[in-house]
């Protein structure tokens, strides 16, 4: 995720459908595997104002605020809602991604809670060509499944790729990788240029 992207409509809208998963589902803990591609800094724009359009839930837009007002500002949305977050603040690299995800793999066998785990790549699972460090692989979504609890959820973010149907070709994609288990598709009215896809491990 590069950094210039923090806090615009799409990410907003990203973090009312955790929260919505999250509250339903009595989650204690999300980790957001950010896949940073640049280096973090403070200098954004106040998109507050965009927020009434990100979620219809009152207590949603106030608890998604406080988190996009700065970059340190989680510990106030998981304050909100009684849970923790954790971001993952390791850079991104294309090359390094087998030591990366070698890193997420050891926090999952040390995680104790039940646990919502967010793959936050700038456009989504990998194309068919072309895989670069805005992408995250099917293989790597595999392995995280493959490792999970019973109960615990992998969630992706997916930018649109501009191709017909391309939500419902990324939520089968996803699933064919996880061998034919049910994957969500979560849209926003805020924008058409991104979805959710949420998969709880069975």
């Amino acid at each position: 995720m590069r950094m210039q992207w923090y806090r615009d409509e799409k990410d907003i809208a990203k973090w009312a459908t955790l929260m919505e998963i999250v509250s339903l589902e009595d989650i204690g803990l999300i980790v957001q595997v950010a896949m940073w591609t640049d280096q973090p800094h403070q200098d954004y724009p106040d998109l507050t104002r965009d927020l009434v359009r990100a979620a219809d839930d009152a207590d949603f837009v106030a608890c998604v605020t406080d988190h996009f007002r700065e970059l340190n500002g989680v510990k106030s949305l998981a304050d909100d809602f009684g849970i923790e977050i954790v971001v993952w603040p390791e850079l991104f690299t294309h090359a390094g991604r087998g030591g990366y995800f070698n890193r997420v793999h050891d926090a999952i066998r040390e995680s104790t809670s039940r646990t919502l785990w967010l793959f936050d790549p700038d456009n989504g699972i990998e194309p068919a060509r072309r895989v670069t460090n805005k992408h995250v692989c099917l293989q790597e979504l595999a392995g995280v499944y493959g490792l999970i609890p019973e109960g615990d959820y992998i969630t992706v973010y997916q930018h649109n790729t501009r191709r017909k149907n391309w939500p419902d070709k990324a939520r089968q994609r996803l699933s064919e990788a996880l061998g034919g288990h049910t994957v969500e598709l979560y849209r926003s009215e805020v924008t058409g240029q991104a979805v959710m896809l949420a998969v709880r491990k069975e």
